[in-house]
């Protein structure tokens, strides 16, 4: 049996009263929001089969909206909120739902060999993952379609190294986009990395022996049942 469609607008409410408990303990609401759609998204994803997992990593900036997409998003709940057609104009839809595709189809690529989790953050992972510095400069400096470009090498590179992530940062790059908050992501996701190539050169024993003992707990570890 597919999934039951949920009319977006049936959600507005409980996303409002997230929002309101978010502010209310201090927290920008857009941040945690984000990363309740990652987990979201996630949990969609792992339950996906082959086929259409495989079509959900074929997209790129030039090949993105697929079917298996569409089903995901038309699903409900707070991911379809980020394309909400009564929110946002025509124009801020399309380019909304192109935004939101690659970095699902970016999770997709992850979450072949490895986990979406809260535990590791994005710059960390890149790093142990083996991502140069030269292309982090390229990930940070990046905006519009270069962007999406990267997010895709992104989600190819983790999958490659078997590393899991945070892919909320991957949202937040390119949803989280008022000011001064981009340069909040990508200061952040550099001293993640920075931090992670510090401890690695001052005790490269130590510094993995404590690292890696939760990724393996990924999804399962990290989001709750909702989705």
């Amino acid at each position: 049996m597919g999934a039951t469609s949920v009319p977006v607008t049936s959600v507005a409410a409980g996303v409002a009263a997230e929002l309101k408990r978010a502010t209310a303990a201090g927290a920008r609401p857009e941040w945690d929001f984000l990363g309740r759609v990652a987990d979201q998204v996630a949990r969609r994803i792992s339950r996906l089969g082959s086929g259409p997992l495989a079509e959900l990593r074929r997209t790129d900036v030039a090949h993105w909206g697929t079917a298996a997409f569409a089903r995901l998003v038309g699903a409900g709940g707070l991911v379809a909120v980020l394309v909400d057609s009564t929110r946002y104009s025509q124009a801020e839809v399309f380019e909304r739902r192109k935004r939101l595709s690659v970095c699902v189809g970016a999770m997709a690529h992850l979450m072949t060999r490895a986990y979406h989790t809260r535990k590791v953050p994005l710059g960390r992972a890149l790093y142990r993952a083996g991502f140069q510095e030269e292309r982090l400069v390229g990930l940070l400096h990046a905006t519009g379609d270069s962007l999406l470009r990267e997010i895709t090498g992104v989600g190819l590179r983790l999958a490659a190294a078997e590393q899991s992530a945070d892919t909320a940062d991957l949202l937040r790059l390119v949803f989280d986009t008022r000011y001064p908050y981009p340069q909040r992501v990508r200061s952040q996701i550099a001293m993640d990395y920075y931090t992670r190539q510090h401890a690695q050169v001052s005790n490269p024993e130590g510094a993995e022996g404590s690292e890696g003992a939760g990724d393996a707990e990924g999804l399962n570890g990290q989001v709750g049942s909702e989705g």
